[in-house]
């Protein structure tokens, strides 16, 4: 007869993770996640497997809520400009736990030494990038933007300087720096007079 489960699978999903996304797959030992989830290692491991696939849920899991809502806010902005700058006070939020962002964590980590997880990485980015691609292709046809370049050339840099102020944030350097490139980056992207 199988035993019930005395805690809630998402909320331990989310404890994980958020381990994770503060130290990383590597410097994680299973015991740390055992004490840190407050279950016994035996229904870790039945609910979840071994370390690697609650990594994987975890991942999953942060690309479904945070990587669906940046996306979700660039289907819905007006024009890239006031997604951007909603963009930024997301990150400047996010800052203060200081642990950057956990896709772009775990794609320096892994980089390409793990099939998997580098699958869900890029599957990720090209979503994000598609989602880009859109926003600033309706701002370019309002002329709410610069023309100079094609849509997606503007989304994988806009997306690329995003990801930099989110290393530079892990960092710890100054909202100060984070903002005067994010000023930059709209600088660049205005139309040309």
């Amino acid at each position: 007869m199988s035993r019930n489960k005395n805690f809630d699978e998402t909320d331990l999903l989310v404890e994980a993770r958020d381990l994770f996304w503060k130290q990383g797959y590597h410097n994680t030992a299973p015991a740390e996640i055992v004490e840190t989830l407050t279950i016994s290692r035996s229904s870790l491991y039945n609910t979840y497997g071994d370390k690697k696939m609650l990594f994987v849920r975890s991942l999953k899991q942060y690309v479904a809520t945070k990587s669906y809502a940046m996306i979700q806010n660039l289907e819905k902005a007006p024009n890239i400009i006031i997604a951007l700058q909603d963009i930024l006070n997301q990150l400047l939020i996010a800052n203060t736990n200081q642990n950057g962002c956990f896709a772009v964590n775990t794609a320096v980590e892994f980089a390409d030494s793990d099939a998997e997880v580098f699958s869900i990485i890029e599957n990720n980015d090209k979503q994000i990038i598609a989602a880009f691609t859109n926003c600033i292709l309706k701002s370019q046809n309002m002329n709410a933007i610069s023309n100079l370049a094609p849509a997606p050339d503007l989304a994988v840099f806009v997306y690329n300087t995003i990801i930099g102020m989110r290393v530079r944030m892990r960092m710890k350097k100054s909202e100060a720096e984070i903002q005067s490139i994010f000023n930059l980056l709209i600088n660049t992207l205005s139309p040309t007079k």
